[in-house]
């Protein structure tokens, strides 16, 4: 089961510091942080696309992840396929992204509550990754990070890792099921090195951390499929090609 979700998952996207509709689109709202998060997604002011059903996500952070992956001269369509909110156990999970492609991962954190977690075992497939961050508190706006030595690692346990690297340390270390094997028991770092110039986030010991520690609890996970859509660059069938939004 490892090696077929590994070769039919195409697209993969994970995002952060999203919120509700009621967050973001109060009219004449003097709030700071709704100011800054319009900045974050000016790239596309007026999203014409509605929000798919049963996700909690903005209409702006909606056009803003479509802006990112999707051409502008290409329609596709975006269906939730379950909610961490549904069902938290990754394992029970898993089962259902085999032979599905163009995976769309969203995370909604909220405050670091959980702690280290034990080692576990992996199977490693080579990848094709991108990583975007939509978040105000990283950057001034929508912004595309540059990686290589991509791969994606699905665990015996029921984690997904997803990791660059070019030497000791790597570049970028993300995790869904952390420890637990549960949707929202997240790991987030990155190497400072490796972002591009204006990153305003947090940081520790030349690592980027963009919830403010590494380990952290999301308050939500949806997972979409992109219907319609093609990658603008052909990968063999077994390379995946992921874009992780955070």
């Amino acid at each position: 089961m490892i090696e077929d979700l590994g070769r039919s998952m195409a697209e993969l996207t994970l995002t952060e510091d999203l919120a509700t509709d009621s967050d973001h689109q109060s009219e004449g709202s003097d709030d700071d942080s709704v100011a800054s998060h319009s900045v974050a997604v000016d790239v596309v002011p007026e999203p014409t696309h509605d929000v798919p059903a049963g996700s909690r996500m903005s209409a702006l952070h909606f056009a803003a992840l479509k802006s990112l992956i999707v051409p502008s001269d290409r329609e596709c369509t975006f269906t939730l396929l379950h909610r961490a909110s549904d069902g938290e156990q990754l394992s029970a999970f898993l089962p259902h992204l085999q032979m599905r492609s163009n995976l769309v991962f969203l995370i909604y954190p909220e405050a670091p509550d959980v702690g280290p977690f034990g080692a576990y075992e992996a199977s490693n497939f080579a990848c094709g990754l991108r990583l975007f961050s939509l978040s105000h508190h990283h950057f001034d706006k929508a912004t595309q990070i540059a990686l290589s030595g991509q791969s994606m690692q699905v665990s015996d346990r029921g984690s997904l890792i997803f990791g660059s690297s070019d030497g000791p340390g790597g570049l970028i270390s993300q995790k869904l099921g952390y420890g637990d094997g549960k949707l929202r028991s997240c790991y987030h770092n990155i190497l400072l090195s490796a972002l591009p110039k204006g990153y305003r986030g947090a940081r520790v010991a030349g690592y980027a951390l963009f919830e403010g520690q590494d380990v952290f609890r999301a308050r939500e996970v949806e997972v979409f499929r992109i219907q319609d859509y093609v990658p603008l660059s052909r990968l063999s069938d077994w390379v995946h090609q992921m874009a992780i939004l955070l």
